[in-house]
C-alpha cells in the first residue's frame, strides 16, 4: 500500500508540474510530456485537465480555456492568410477544419444535450424538468 501511495503522490506532483508549465511557459503538450515524463502528449493533456478538475481550480481551468481559445484564434488568422481567392489550398482548409474541431471540443460544442425523456409525436406533456432531470 505504501508503494501505491508513493506512486500516487509522484503522479500528483508530476501533473501539478505539467499544469504549471502549460500555464506559465505555454509549452505544447508534447514538450511538457517530454520534460515531465509522460508517455505521450495525450496522457499529458489528460493529466493536466484531471489535475484542474481534482483540485477544483475552475478559475485556473477557465484561464487555460481562454488561453487555448486565444491560441486557436491566432492560428486560425494565420491559416486564413494562406488561403488565396484564386486557388483553393486544401491543406489550409484541412488546418482550418482541425482548428474548428479543437475549438468545438474546447468549448463543449460537440457534446450531446442530455435527453430528459422521449416524446412521441402528438403527445403533449405539462411536465417540466429541472437541471438534475427531476420533474418539477
Amino acid at each position: 500500500m505504501a508503494r501505491r501511495a508513493r506512486r500516487d503522490i509522484a503522479a500528483e506532483m508530476r501533473a501539478e508540474q505539467a499544469a504549471t508549465l502549460r500555464a506559465t511557459e505555454r509549452l505544447t503538450y508534447a514538450e511538457i510530456a517530454k520534460r515531465v515524463g509522460y508517455a505521450d502528449e495525450g496522457r499529458c493533456h489528460h493529466a493536466i485537465w484531471n489535475w484542474y478538475d481534482k483540485h477544483h481550480a475552475p478559475e485556473a481551468a477557465e484561464q487555460l480555456r481562454l488561453s487555448e481559445g486565444h491560441l486557436l484564434d491566432e492560428l486560425q488568422r494565420k491559416v486564413w492568410r494562406l488561403l488565396d481567392d484564386d486557388d483553393l489550398d486544401l491543406d489550409a482548409v484541412a488546418k482550418l477544419l482541425a482548428i474548428a474541431t479543437r475549438r468545438a471540443r474546447l468549448e463543449g460544442l460537440d457534446k450531446q444535450p442530455e435527453k430528459q425523456g422521449t416524446l412521441l409525436p402528438g403527445v403533449v406533456t405539462n411536465e417540466y424538468v429541472n437541471g438534475d432531470g427531476e420533474a418539477l
